[in-house]
């Protein structure tokens, strides 16, 4: 699986959307610290990339 960057588009502390090109996913506040610690750091303009967000969803 190729690794994808993807763009914060928004953050609310609560909610942040990303964009790869076309798709888009929206991403609630993760409950583990650790996630949440990378959650929080990230700020709109921003790029992250599948390796990053895998956290979100452990």
């Amino acid at each position: 699986m190729e690794n994808r960057t993807w763009t914060v588009v928004q953050h609310s502390g609560q909610h942040m959307v990303i964009e790869c090109g076309s798709e888009r996913k929206d991403i609630k506040r993760p409950s583990d610290p650790t996630a949440q610690q990378i959650f929080m750091s990230l700020q709109p303009g921003q790029a992250v990339d599948d390796a990053t967000l895998v956290h979100f969803w452990e």
